[in-house]
């Protein structure tokens, strides 16, 4: 099983987008604690209708929309509401999952054990190159290795969590003082490597600016509908 943390902040269509491709593509039984983090009534309705005794919705009102700090409160929602599975998962609500994205469930094990991979993604950290040779996952797919990883996308044990986390908002401008980077910078000193899915299964289609306001042209920028 695996524990899915979402967060959700406005953007209606792309909320919906994102919840109906995940059920529809995602084979492994899965838990999905979507954190809301103070979105308004369009999204909030499309929420409303995700319902499931795997499913669980927490709204967070007059939040500071502060990443790490929603992020860290799913992470730890999911735990008490279903307990542990074999992995977690931490997403996003501007997130298009493929149909090729149970490949990252389905071969996970191997990966992780023959290669040190601790964390993997759907997404490469928008400021960072692929490093060292592709590992093949087959299907066409490989993994990358990077520096980083997107916090949108992030597939990881438990135990990961456990060494490296919780997740740190530095507060200090620039790519490299986001949690997501921090948290893989961790990993990386400690020996571990990180890497994301290419091609990409796990589509970004409304990147997001600190404090959680939408990017300039974000629900424009790919559709997948």
């Amino acid at each position: 099983m695996i524990n899915i943390v979402m967060l959700v902040r406005d953007r209606p269509r792309l909320t919906e987008q994102a919840l109906r491709t995940l059920f529809k593509n995602t084979r492994e039984q899965f838990t999905l604690t979507i954190i809301n983090d103070d979105s308004g009534n369009e999204t909030s309705g499309v929420l409303a209708g995700i319902t499931g005794d795997n499913v669980k919705l927490v709204l967070i009102p007059d939040s500071d929309h502060i990443t790490a700090k929603l992020r860290n409160k799913g992470v730890v929602l999911s735990e008490l509401y279903f307990g542990r599975g074999d992995w977690l998962y931490l997403a996003d609500n501007d997130s298009y999952f493929g149909y090729q994205w149970d490949v990252i469930l389905t071969q996970t094990y191997e990966i992780f054990r023959k290669n040190r991979f601790l964390v993997i993604g759907g997404q490469n950290h928008h400021f960072h190159q692929p490093v060292n040779t592709p590992v093949a996952m087959g299907n066409g797919v490989s993994l990358r290795e990077y520096h980083a990883i997107a916090g949108t996308s992030q597939l990881m044990r438990w135990g990961t969590w456990d060494r490296f986390g919780p997740l740190v908002e530095t507060g200090a401008p620039g790519p490299g003082n986001s949690e997501d980077f921090v948290f893989c910078q961790r990993i990386i000193d400690d020996g571990g490597r990180v890497g994301a899915v290419w091609p990409e299964v796990v589509h970004d289609c409304g990147l997001t600016q600190t404090g959680g306001a939408p990017a300039i042209g974000a629900d424009t920028k790919k559709r997948y509908d």
